[in-house]
């Protein structure tokens, strides 16, 4: 899915929760993962809130200036299991589709072949999220 943020260009906020909140609850029913994206700081915040109320997890990015350069975070800000967000860290994309993160992890998507891969090796459908809230909570601690 595209933005979330373009559907409400030509919908009322309450009309895009209802369509997500049905078309979330259909996916989970058939056990496929939705990855959904909405731009920050532009958007009602009840309607951010639904969303969080939505969502299993919530990954935020963010991009800071640093030393001139374009820096990018990365954070759970919510997971099934995750009291509280994990601290920021940083990460880049590589031009070949990797994510490295500062300083020692990297995963691998490979949107051609459907596969997911990480330091851990191939990594099955539905094990994407779990390692990467995991490789988030090793570095908080």
């Amino acid at each position: 899915m595209d933005s979330i943020s373009s559907m409400l260009i030509y919908e009322k906020p309450e009309d895009v929760l209802g369509f997500l909140r049905s078309m979330v609850l259909f996916l989970k029913r058939i056990e496929i993962t939705t990855i959904m994206t909405v731009e920050e700081g532009i958007h009602d915040e009840n309607f951010i809130r639904g969303l969080h109320h939505l969502a299993d997890g919530i990954l935020e990015m963010r991009l800071a200036k640093e030393l001139g350069k374009h820096v990018y975070y990365l954070r759970a800000r919510k997971f099934l299991g995750l009291f509280s967000p994990t601290d920021w860290i940083k990460f880049e994309v590589t031009p070949k589709g990797s994510l490295l993160t500062k300083p020692h992890w990297h995963i691998k998507v490979d949107i051609n072949k459907l596969e997911v891969s990480s330091a851990l090796g191939k990594l099955e459908e539905g094990e994407f999220f779990k390692s990467l809230l995991k490789q988030l909570e090793e570095k908080s601690e």
